[in-house]
């Protein structure tokens, strides 16, 4: 958490490299056989699924679904799974962005 120099903590701050840390290892526990090329897969389809959410919110169809949540979800579901692919790659996302 970031304090707000007031002695309050203002707001909650992700670290991007820990948390790639952090992830890279259940990566590699649970998917030990995984490349960096079958996790950059995984990014592309967890993308493509964001991306029909937002298409299905947006045109206003299947209403009967949490559009915002599965949005939500899905990016969540890139940044997790963008992480692994920068572990796998010897890439440090943070100096990416």
């Amino acid at each position: 958490m970031v304090s707000s120099g007031n002695g309050k903590n203002s707001m909650n701050r992700l670290d991007v490299h820990e948390t790639q840390i952090d992830i890279g290892k259940w990566h590699r526990h649970n998917f030990p056989s995984a490349t960096a090329t079958d996790q950059l897969v995984i990014v592309m389809e967890e993308l493509g699924e964001t991306a029909h959410a937002h298409m299905k919110m947006k045109q206003g169809i299947r209403t009967d679904e949490d559009h915002m949540s599965n949005l939500k979800d899905g990016v969540a579901d890139i940044f997790i799974s963008l992480c692994a692919f920068c572990e796998l790659s010897g890439i440090d996302l943070e100096s990416c962005i």
